[in-house]
């Protein structure tokens, strides 16, 4: 059974979009607000999960793998990034103890696509699946690649084009 189906099934009867492609996000922006924006600069402290471990998001629990960043955010939220797109969107990595750290988020020229669903839906990322509801931007940073932020948080951490 494919990803999209399990999670349509176990959410039979409730109307929720599952984005778990490109094909998923462009369906559901015809339906949606929608636009693109820059990141705007924050410092960030991080740490480097040292065996798989479960963290509790703003948007649900998220299974981060060994090895897997977790991000605190400007609030004190939790999220995690990939060890392959750590380094692509933080600079300025200050490690101690070779497990935690802080960084600066990158905003070079970075435009994300995004989405105002106005209704609950879920996203699949590296790390699982997460949910959003009428309160929660859906941000495609890239082909496939997911985030699902608080309507609040985005307009502070991203300014709309």
């Amino acid at each position: 059974m494919d990803l999209k189906k399990l999670y349509n099934s176990l959410n039979e009867g409730v109307d929720t979009t599952v984005v778990a492609s490109d094909d998923d996000f462009y369906e559901m922006k015809k339906s949606s607000e929608s636009g693109v924006a820059t990141p705007i600069a924050v410092r960030l402290k991080f740490r480097i999960a040292q065996k798989e471990e479960q963290i509790q998001t703003l948007e649900g629990p998220e299974t981060v793998p060994a090895g897997g960043y977790i991000m605190t955010g400007t609030i004190g939220e939790k999220y995690a990034i990939s060890p392959e797109k750590f380094p692509k969107k933080y600079t300025d990595i200050k490690m101690k103890n070779g497990v935690e750290g802080e960084a600066t988020k990158i905003v070079d020229g970075k435009k994300y696509e995004y989405l105002d669903p106005q209704k609950p839906f879920k996203a699949k990322t590296w790390a699982g699946v997460i949910s959003g509801d009428a309160n929660s931007v859906l941000l495609r940073y890239g082909d496939g690649d997911y985030g699902i932020i608080r309507k609040d948080l985005f307009n502070t951490l991203y300014k709309r084009k």
